[in-house]
């Protein structure tokens, strides 16, 4: 067999490896950016870096090993054996990291005093979510985060230790146990929220555009929108949600809600 022949069947055994790896990528695409990052989370939690990461490693990784050893001279047998070799080795490497991208999803958006909290399931201690009530105790993998607020110290006990956890840097938004829906806390949001048209009037040229385009989404006027800070333990001053009247969540913008 010439070498050209060669050549051009292993081309071909690369190139058909590279399209079964992208369909697998663009179905793993779905799960992640569908079901465990939704807007805007996968920039909050670093969703997308995490999985450009994962699936190039993969991309490269399953065709890259196919090219080094898919040999003409091997019998059928043996190509068959080291194929499945590749597949396999691809396909553990695809589920570690969908692993590692599941622990940093986003499980819940907890309301806290003045801003909003987003939460990933890596913060969450396992201890406290046993302690948490049973609608808590099992995170969301489908359907984005939960929308939640922070319930109030129980004891005098609770004050206490709240106080030194918070002081250790974990927050009453990443514990479980101090979860609380948020319908019952909405009010306190409506008084500390803003008036988004404040924020505009301070903003760029650039930012007022982003705050355009988030508003728009929203089918509602400036005017009749508000704001707080969203938070993540990543971005600590990048993101706002927008607010309707009585305070739920319309939409999110990428601007500082800090002053």
């Amino acid at each position: 067999m010439s070498f050209t022949i060669k050549y051009v069947k292993v081309i071909k055994a690369c190139g058909i490896h590279l399209l079964v790896s992208a369909g697998i990528a663009a179905l793993a695409a779905i799960l992640v950016f569908k079901a465990w990052f939704p807007f805007p989370f996968r920039e909050l939690a670093g969703g997308t870096f995490l999985f450009l990461v994962v699936i190039g490693v993969d991309l490269v990784c399953g065709p890259l090993l196919t090219l080094v050893l898919f040999k003409t001279t091997k019998s059928r047998r043996e190509l068959i054996w080291d194929l499945s070799l590749v597949g396999a080795v691809q396909l553990s490497a695809l589920f570690y990291g969908l692993y590692s991208i599941s622990l940093a999803r986003p499980v819940a958006v907890v309301y806290e005093v003045d801003r909003f909290v987003m939460v990933t399931a890596a913060e969450i201690e396992s201890k406290s979510l046993m302690q948490a009530d049973k609608a808590y105790q099992c995170m969301p993998w489908w359907g984005g985060p939960w929308l939640l607020s922070i319930r109030s110290p129980r004891s005098n006990k609770e004050v206490s230790q709240n106080l030194s956890l918070s002081l250790q840097g974990h927050e009453p938004s990443t514990r479980p146990d101090w979860w609380w829906p948020y319908e019952p806390n909405r009010a306190f949001a409506q008084v500390n929220m803003q008036p988004l048209i404040q924020l505009y009037q301070r903003l760029s040229p650039l930012h007022r555009s982003m705050i355009d385009d988030a508003v728009q989404k929203t089918n509602l006027t400036i005017n009749k929108l508000s704001y707080l800070p969203l938070v993540s333990q990543k971005s600590l001053d990048g993101w706002i949600v927008l607010l309707d009247g009585q305070a739920y969540i319309v939409g999110y913008a990428p601007i500082s809600g800090w002053e």
